[in-house]
């Protein structure tokens, strides 16, 4: 009867969790839950609602079992079900709560149970209370309507309980089951970038043929997908991470995370690259078991503070490739990578944290109100090309994650120059360049301050 380790706990808090809509999930407050139990209830010297209150936030428990729990979903106590009564016209609520509630199946008390909405006849309730005297019991609710205990591996029913954050706010709704209250959390970070481009005044750019929406007061853009992305030599998307500067490229709609769940989500990329390492020391192009991709979601992702960790979402990455880097545009990367031309029998995607950023990345990061240039070209005209991307590293080349689709060996890079070389020659994969880890934050992640200038980064919680 330690809920710390319970398997309950584990599931409720595991996958039921996970089964709970995002928007839902970003209500939920971590909370410290109290385990405090008791062996003697059944009196009304001992058993009454008041008692059991204080007794669930006390510290007598079995052995050294543990007296609180930080977490998501918990389980009602024992009070909760006391308090929830009303009473009736033969038992008031006064009565019912000054009689014990391992009685309250007595006749006499009926009007305790059948007026208490947590009361459910047709199947016994576990509450997050445990008995002390042993070390594998725990209070219940009985169907009719009784306090008492039963052994922690039975199997009963499990009604989630959980703790709204303080900034949630009722919307709208009368409280009944008709039309029940409805609910509003704070703003996700998604939403507070988003809102800053929906505001914003905005012109229509065309680039390559394709009409594009460009907030120049905000640095923001809406790219060939419907992505929100900034733009710009510097724009202010700056954000404390891990406490380190990292940068956000934008809002992306409709990314997998992993089990088919598709939502709308943030990539960041680290402002400065963690060093020159190979895309894979053992010359493939193959990002699954790229040496590269290893040591990100290793040794580097592991590195993270637990804070920073909890923040990143799983995600599904695009790793369709290229065969050249000449004539191509920003929506011509943005199709390819998302497409299934790849090197014979190489991976068309891949599920994880850490990966890199795309050659689109660069170029949507560009002006292209100003650049009519392709990437391969981007060299040639410096001052509208390639010194409008803020994702541009003037002192090496950077990997991106696209492989080159004609070969094993090559990956697409951004070239300290500022062009998009396609690997087809020089770049093997196995050559060191320098490596910039980019993610999908979780999409319950929201904005706690700042206003996302390198001096004043916006702050995550």
């Amino acid at each position: 009867n330690d809920w710390t380790q319970a398997s309950l706990q584990e599931y409720l808090n595991g996958d039921y969790y996970n089964s709970i809509d995002s928007v839902s999930q970003n209500l939920i407050g971590d909370t410290y839950w109290n385990l405090g139990g008791t062996a003697s209830y059944t009196s009304a010297s001992n058993g009454l609602p008041s008692h059991f209150y204080g007794y669930e936030r006390g510290t007598t428990v079995y052995g050294s079992r543990p007296t609180y729990w930080v977490g998501e979903i918990g389980l009602m106590y024992p009070s909760d079900y006391g308090y929830a009564t009303s009473g009736g016209t033969t038992t008031n609520r006064t009565s019912c709560l000054a009689k014990e509630m391992y009685n309250w199946d007595s006749s006499s008390y009926s009007d305790c149970k059948n007026n208490d909405y947590l009361y459910n006849s047709s199947s016994w309730q576990w509450t997050l209370t445990p008995i002390s005297s042993n070390s594998g019991s725990v209070f219940d609710v009985y169907t009719i309507g009784y306090v008492s205990s039963g052994s922690a591996d039975n199997t009963g029913s499990a009604s989630p309980v959980l703790y709204l954050k303080s900034t949630v706010q009722i919307t709208g709704g009368e409280g009944t089951s008709e039309n029940p209250y409805t609910l509003e959390g704070p703003p996700t970070a998604i939403d507070t970038i988003s809102s800053i481009f929906t505001s914003a005044e905005k012109t229509t750019v065309a680039n390559n043929g394709v009409n594009y929406e460009y907030a120049t007061s905000v640095g923001m853009m809406e790219d060939v997908g419907g992505n929100i992305r900034y733009y710009g030599a510097d724009p202010n998307n700056y954000v404390s991470f891990n406490n380190e500067l990292w940068r956000i490229i934008g809002v992306f709609k409709d990314i997998d995370d992993g089990t088919g769940k598709t939502e709308t989500r943030i990539k960041i990329a680290r402002n400065e690259s963690i060093g020159s390492y190979a895309w894979d020391s053992n010359g493939v192009n193959e990002w699954s078991t790229a040496t590269l991709q290893t040591y990100l979601n290793g040794n580097y992702l592991n590195s993270l503070t637990s804070e920073a960790q909890g923040m990143i979402g799983n995600a599904k990455w695009n790793l369709g490739g290229g065969l050249t880097a000449q004539g191509l545009y920003a929506n011509d990367y943005y199709t390819f990578e998302r497409g299934t031309t790849v090197y014979s029998g190489g991976s068309t995607e891949w599920i994880g944290k850490m990966a890199l950023m795309y050659p689109s990345d660069y170029m949507y990061a560009g002006d292209l109100s100003k650049c009519s240039k392709d990437g391969y070209n981007w060299d040639t005209d410096k001052t509208n090309c390639r010194d409008t991307s803020w994702l541009r590293n003037t002192s090496t080349s950077q990997w991106t994650l696209t492989p080159n689709s004609s070969n094993s060996d090559g990956s697409f890079t951004v070239q300290s120059s500022g062009f998009v070389h396609d690997g087809r020659t020089s770049n093997d994969v196995t050559f060191s360049s320098a490596s910039r880890p980019v993610l999908y934050l979780a999409s319950t992640v929201e904005i706690t301050g700042g206003e996302g200038t390198s001096e004043n980064p916006y702050t995550l919680g």
